[in-house]
């Protein structure tokens, strides 16, 4: 339980914070005070990777550390690498680039659910 709940922790960071990044300039205009809004969209961005991508490397040490086995550590090697895929695609300035980014993050949560699966091929 230690590790989906701090793996799904910072995963919600990044929901939150990501599902603001395309429509900063209609918060801004409507006094919406979200972390893009105060600190940049781009800053935002950054902060949002760094704590999923963080997460995903707690959930590959301890998945090795733990001897969860290598199904488990190999698939939060690929959703990590996904998931950097995906932020190197994105363009910060335009809305549709955003808005895909944010439903294939979607799918990465899911997919998280199934990594648990991985445990019983030990």
């Amino acid at each position: 339980m230690i590790p989906l709940t701090v793996f799904i922790t910072a995963f919600s960071l990044g929901i939150a914070w990501f599902k603001d990044l395309p429509d900063v300039e209609g918060d801004k205009n409507h006094q919406i005070g979200t972390l893009a809004v105060k600190i940049g969209q781009s800053t935002a961005f950054i902060l949002g990777a760094t704590v999923v991508s963080l997460g995903y490397g707690f959930m590959i040490w301890w998945g090795y550390y733990f001897g969860f086995g290598l199904a488990y550590v190999a698939y939060h090697i690929v959703a990590l690498l996904v998931f950097g895929g995906l932020l190197y695609r994105v363009k910060l300035n335009q809305t549709l680039s955003l808005k895909r980014f944010y439903m294939s993050y979607w799918i990465l949560f899911f997919l998280e659910y199934f990594s648990f699966f991985l445990l019983y091929l030990k």
